[in-house]
């Protein structure tokens, strides 16, 4: 699923900045979000079966090293400002799409 997602992100933001990764990165965070919260007042499953889920399938979605591999690649590419806009990006849009499907679940 994210081979097959990567490559349309790919072909819709060319350049050099990671858009693919940052995009899914954030859109699993957000999905984790939405899923917790669901999870914790509306699914009424096992902590254990969703951290499967939670793990299982948006940990196999979203992916560090691919994000840290690309950072690393700027870098030594010296595209700095890439580099840096990345781990900002990264850092900073994932935590706000993990307290958006936070939320989301819980006015759904």
């Amino acid at each position: 699923m994210r081979y097959v997602l990567s490559g349309v992100l790919q072909r819709l933001f060319k350049g050099e900045f990671p858009w693919s990764t940052l995009i899914i990165n954030a859109l699993a965070c957000f999905l984790g979000g939405l899923l917790w919260s669901l999870a914790e007042r509306r699914i009424m499953i096992s902590s254990e079966l969703r951290t499967v889920i939670m793990i299982g399938f948006l940990g196999a979605l979203s992916t560090f090293s691919t994000y840290s591999f690309e950072t690393v690649q700027l870098i030594r590419s010296n595209q700095w400002l890439y580099a840096s806009g990345n781990i900002g990006a990264q850092n900073v849009l994932c935590i706000v799409f993990l307290f958006a499907g936070l939320r989301l679940g819980q006015i759904i």
